[in-house]
């Protein structure tokens, strides 16, 4: 007493929908419902902000979750990361496995209930110290357990450093830092001094960190100075100073 119809013909865009036209007043339909598994993508950005003495690597990682929900994210990586945290809703806590293999650690997520559909992810954390002879290698953050993860990677220093990159490694490819989706780039505002689209996302990047030397400054004049005081009943003084100069 019925036939199956297109689900577009009734404006239905949802994927995985079937849909029905009744035949007749008295009709019937049976359903052999099968259990499958999760299909998970994930879009990231991995930012690499190198300081001195220090890289802080933000990331985010947008995932698509469908067909069945999920409790638990497992993301892996470098065994030396530091001060680690996750960012997301319903995260109840995040746990290092166990699971190393001497260069990269799987952690786990915890969601306080199962997810599906979109579910954005940021993971946080710092690597302390760059070698004596200025090497250094960037290591890929990777969602494990998915079926795809495509992204893109970004690259800046601070300071009085340079990064340079003199080898990239077939798993990379250089782009543009203005072709990265602007949905991604929630962790930096900041264009990036080498953009790169991910093709594998378990990579190792070697990088090597240039210290510039201060450069000498010529004598200024001073035009104008401008000093506005407040002070309050508890004789704490707030001092602005606006100051003109010709270079």
């Amino acid at each position: 007493g019925v036939t199956q119809l297109d689900p577009s013909t009734l404006g239905i865009k949802q994927r995985g929908v079937q849909a029905f036209r009744l035949l007749q007043k008295n009709w019937s339909l049976v359903f052999d419902i099968e259990q499958i598994d999760p299909w998970i993508e994930v879009s990231s950005l991995q930012d690499f902000d190198v300081r001195e003495g220090q890289v802080q690597v933000n990331t985010v990682l947008d995932y698509q979750i469908q067909n069945a929900g999920v409790n638990s994210l497992f993301v892996r990586l470098p065994v030396n990361a530091d001060s680690v945290t996750f960012t997301g809703r319903d995260i109840t806590d995040f746990i290092e496995t166990g699971d190393a293999d001497g260069r990269m650690s799987t952690w786990q997520v915890k969601l306080s209930r199962r997810w599906v559909g979109a579910y954005p992810l940021q993971v946080s954390y710092r690597r302390v110290g760059i070698s004596q002879t200025n090497d250094l290698v960037l290591s890929g953050v990777t969602a494990s357990g998915v079926n795809l993860q495509r992204g893109f990677v970004s690259i800046r220093a601070s300071g009085r450093l340079e990064v340079r990159v003199p080898e990239v490694p077939s798993s990379l490819v250089h782009t543009d830092w203005q072709t990265i989706p602007a949905a991604l780039k929630r962790v930096t505002t900041t264009e990036a001094n080498h953009a790169f689209r991910v093709i594998e996302p378990d990579f190792d990047l070697a990088a090597q960190v240039v210290r510039h030397t201060v450069a000498q400054l010529l004598p200024a004049q001073v035009e104008r100075v401008e000093l506005n005081s407040t002070i309050s009943s508890n004789h704490e003084l707030l001092t602005e100073v606006r100051m003109w100069i010709h270079p």
